[in-house]
């Protein structure tokens, strides 16, 4: 339907033809929409032949222009105005919070009436901190119930504590949450440090009485000095250390060989006595075992049993290098001294023993334990074992390379 200027008294005529043929068919015959008609039927009722009377705006076109400039001139004057009045409240004080700043912006809207955005940014807020509502209750998602294992599908919480107390009660473990994870995702779990960290502390299975202290406060810590290598006997490390024997009422020694590749323990020897005879057959037992390898830098403190002629000049002869650390800083054989940390906190504290033989037995199970299942977090949450395996065929491959 085209758009048409309708007079009066056409309008009229289309009103009075709608008494005689009905609105329907006086809209059809004239061309004219309902919606219009009743426009004009309201206005005419309301105001008589004045409402039906066509109005024009008499203000030219620049005028209406140049009013509508000035009103945003007004407005932008205003608003200048009141961003002027809050930068002078905000001068008042050297701190605001986000609850002051809320404030203001509230005092500022009832007072002015202006858009509540406009005076946000004003403030310095963001439309999100102003218009976010505390909730008052525990942040984050509701805690699930129920773990899932690849085995036996969801489980409850209690079935997860279940396997927690199996593994702590293994005699040669005793670790934190983190290292438990792992040891529970080799087992099936799907499940992540921070749910087990809540799940053993509703249990009340981070501090119990039997788990050794690990705190350390008060320690004073030192910047070891690191070894890198890339291959299993790239650097060995020795030492000894003092075991107590009640029964005997003395001393034994246990002297150990670690790899610090793969932080696996090589050989150990224990005996009441060790002198330099003994580590050159522990060394040379060694090196047969594994074909006397090359490239190979042994690292131990100044012991006199490391620092005699005849133990240098037998690793002289099978081409391996000896490294000694400095006087008092044990640092520098901080991976085997670091193992005999870890026996000191898992097996002497832990175990009772009279006899020599009593310990023996204990130190040679941990071995295998600490070989094979003791989980070991620098070497990427995995056994030294795991690790020798992996990177075994690179020594062979040296010494074929040689």
């Amino acid at each position: 339907m085209k758009y048409k200027k309708w007079s009066l008294e056409e309008k009229l005529k289309i009103l009075s033809t709608s008494e005689e043929l009905g609105i329907v068919e006086a809209c059809r015959k004239y061309e004219v929409s309902t919606g219009t008609f009743y426009s004009w039927k309201k206005k005419y009722d309301t105001q008589g032949e004045a409402g039906l009377k066509v109005t024009y705006n008499t203000r030219s076109k620049e005028l209406r222009q140049s009013e509508e400039e000035n009103r945003i001139l007004r407005k932008l004057l205003s608003n200048k105005e009141i961003e002027l009045e809050v930068q002078r409240e905000l001068l008042k004080k050297k701190v605001w919070d986000v609850r002051s700043k809320k404030d203001l912006v509230d005092t500022f809207f009832n007072t002015y009436k202006i858009s509540k955005t406009s005076i946000i940014n004003m403030v310095g807020m963001v439309d999100s901190s102003y218009y976010r509502r505390p909730s008052f209750g525990r942040k984050g998602n509701k805690p699930s119930e129920f773990t899932y294992h690849y085995k036996n599908g969801l489980v409850t919480q209690d079935s997860v504590m279940e396997s927690v107390k199996t593994i702590l009660s293994h005699p040669f473990i005793d670790c934190g949450y983190r290292l438990l994870t792992s040891y529970l995702t080799r087992d099936g779990y799907v499940i992540n440090h921070k749910k087990l960290y809540r799940i053993m502390k509703e249990a009340n299975l981070l501090k119990l009485e039997n788990r050794i202290d690990r705190s350390g406060s008060g320690r004073k810590f030192v910047k070891f000095r690191k070894v890198k290598t890339t291959k299993p006997f790239d650097c060995l490390e020795m030492d000894i250390k003092m075991v107590w024997i009640p029964s005997a009422g003395k001393n034994a020694y246990l002297l150990s060989v670690i790899d610090v590749h793969t932080r696996r323990i090589l050989i150990d020897l224990f005996a009441f006595s060790i002198k330099q005879a003994q580590v050159i057959t522990l060394l040379s037992d060694l090196f047969m075992n594994y074909q006397y390898p090359t490239n190979v830098v042994i690292r131990s403190d100044n012991g006199s049993q490391f620092i005699a002629k005849n133990v240098r000049e037998y690793l002289g002869i099978i081409g391996v290098a000896q490294e000694f650390t400095h006087i008092a800083t044990p640092e520098e054989n901080a991976h085997i001294e670091a193992y005999h940390g870890i026996l000191k906190k898992e097996v002497f504290q832990r175990f009772e023993y009279r006899t020599f033989g009593e310990i023996e037995k204990i130190l040679k199970e941990y071995v295998l334990f600490y070989d094979s299942e003791r989980l070991h977090g620098l070497l990427g949450r995995i056994t030294p074992m795991e690790k020798w395996n992996a990177d075994k065929h690179l020594i062979l491959m040296n010494k074929l390379t040689a």
